[in-house]
């Protein structure tokens, strides 16, 4: 009886893992520490890119693309903060609450892929074919909507904690959809680079997309910053994608990963942008370093020159024509 009143007396009923199962309580305790690490993990990146920000900005600081990467910041913020609430605050409706993180996770995922929908009809000069193609691709990142009917939480036992229990299988669709958009982005952009180079052979545009070689300054950044946005992305998107439709490991785990996936494509999409509109942006006179592309013309001078009166022989005349990209 004594064995029974000191163990009672020693088990608190209002702590939350005292309800779980013990298979479940270090999932829970590690889904708390992950949302705190990405809450500071994505506070630091914005804080870091304040600078190339305000640069950004203070060159143009209203048009479509600049208030679109500010949307994808304040949204991609905005889940995560009600995310992490939702995981360590008591006293919340925990159904409202994951509701409300994942509507602003359903309009975050399709805010980011718009950063990279009017970079890649930039990089096509706006043809409205290639407009039409992607954005019907681009459409299907809307599939994240479907994430609010999809997540499901709850009040841990009788507390006031609360704790992802339902992640239903077709979530993993936003996530395959988010994988096809950034493949058929990473190709297209990947394809036009390589069509404009001065490699003559596939053997050698091979190796401009490997290395970056006979293709322009700009031209290289966009190809190299979007193969790291794809590789970091991608495999993320495939991850999430597995995890979500295989049911893999408890509900709790099953929204970190898309937790990750999330803050992985903001801060990759912001800051492919933040480079291409750097590389773009130049406070001083033109210089040799911004040529892409120049084409020598000779042109000879049929009129004859005269000099003292005297007639002499045509000269030559080189005209130099320097086309830039932008």
């Amino acid at each position: 009886m004594n064995v029974e009143s000191t163990c009672l007396t020693q088990l608190n009923f209002f702590a939350a893992a005292a309800w779980l199962p013990p298979d479940l309580v270090p999932w829970y305790e590690a889904d708390k520490y992950i949302h705190a690490f990405l809450f500071g993990a994505l506070l630091t990146d914005i804080i870091t890119a304040s600078g190339e920000e305000y640069r950004i900005f203070k060159k143009q600081p209203f048009n479509t693309i600049n208030i679109v990467y500010i949307l994808s910041r304040v949204l991609t913020l905005a889940t995560l903060v009600t995310a992490s609430t939702f995981e360590v605050m008591p006293g919340l409706n925990c159904a409202v609450t994951m509701r409300i993180s994942a509507w602003f996770g359903a309009f975050s995922a399709p805010t980011n892929a718009l950063l990279f929908l009017i970079r890649v009809n930039g990089v096509y000069h706006h043809s409205r074919l290639a407009t039409v193609l992607f954005t019907l691709v681009w459409s299907s990142t809307f599939m994240s909507f479907v994430s609010p009917w999809a997540i499901h939480g709850s009040n841990i036992g009788p507390t006031s904690y609360c704790m992802v229990r339902v992640v239903a299988k077709y979530d993993g669709i936003v996530f395959a959809t988010m994988a096809t958009f950034d493949t058929v982005v990473f190709l297209a952009i990947s394809f036009h680079v390589l069509s404009i180079s001065s490699a003559d052979t596939w053997h050698l545009r091979f190796m401009a997309f490997i290395k970056g070689r006979g293709i322009g300054r700009l031209s290289r950044a966009l190809l190299q910053t979007g193969q790291l946005y794809y590789m970091v992305t991608v495999g993320v998107n495939i991850a999430s994608t597995v995890v979500v439709l295989g049911a893999l490991g408890p509900s709790a785990f099953q929204q970190v990963l898309p937790m990750i996936n999330l803050i992985l494509h903001n801060a990759m999409a912001c800051r492919v942008f933040r480079l291409l509109k750097l590389g773009m942006i130049h406070d001083g006179p033109p210089s040799l370093d911004r040529v892409s592309s120049a084409l020598f013309v000779h042109r000879h001078v049929l009129d004859d020159v005269e000099k003292d009166g005297v007639a002499g022989p045509a000269q030559e005349r080189v005209q130099i024509s320097i086309i830039r990209e932008t």
